[in-house]
């Protein structure tokens, strides 16, 4: 159990790394990178949904997966909505939020069945090349990787508030100090 712990540690250190470059870079927190690891999920079992009703992949969908599949879902939604209120709040006052999806037993567990789903995703590239359908097949494979995304960005404290590299950028070829969205006046 040490071994995994301090694995953890090693990859969580990576996603820390990762996103503090991001968010200097682009301004964009690590909840924007777990979420891209929830819709990516999200695109994993709408391709099994859709599997049970036309068959694109090389096995069938049971009616059984399609029920908890859609319960994975609405799972997937609540946790893009925690994400928006942790971003908006900078990861600073919703600790509830944050606590119930930081866990290092779950990243662990999603830790190993990526290595799992790598495993059998390579070995699907190497046999299966002729599949017809085999975007569709990697993206059904990547449920494990997407989750596990997901619970490595959430757990990254984030740096806090400041102008982007590329705001300060823009600001330095337009000449403008604060950048607004346009607003449209209507006409009356």
């Amino acid at each position: 159990m040490k071994y995994l712990l301090v694995l953890d540690e090693g990859v969580l250190a990576l996603c820390t790394k990762f996103s503090h470059w991001l968010q200097r870079l682009t301004g964009r927190t690590n909840y924007f990178l777990a979420k891209i690891g929830v819709i990516m999920s999200f695109f994993s079992i709408l391709t099994e949904i859709f599997n049970y009703f036309q068959p694109i992949l090389r096995y069938p969908t049971s009616l059984f997966s399609v029920v908890i599949d859609c319960l994975v879902v609405t799972n997937c939604v609540a946790r893009v909505w925690d994400c928006d209120k942790m971003e908006e709040a900078n990861g600073t006052s919703d600790t509830q939020i944050k606590s119930r999806w930081d866990n290092p037993t779950w990243r662990l567990i999603w830790l190993i069945f990526t290595a799992w789903d790598l495993y059998g995703t390579i070995g699907l590239i190497n046999t299966h090349s002729h599949i017809p359908f085999l975007p569709l097949e990697l993206v059904s494979q990547s449920f494990a990787i997407d989750l596990a995304v997901f619970y490595y960005f959430v757990a990254v404290h984030p740096l806090p508030p400041g102008k982007s590299k590329v705001r300060q950028w823009v600001e330095s070829l337009s000449g403008v100090k604060n950048l607004e969205p346009a607003t449209a006046k209507s006409p009356s």
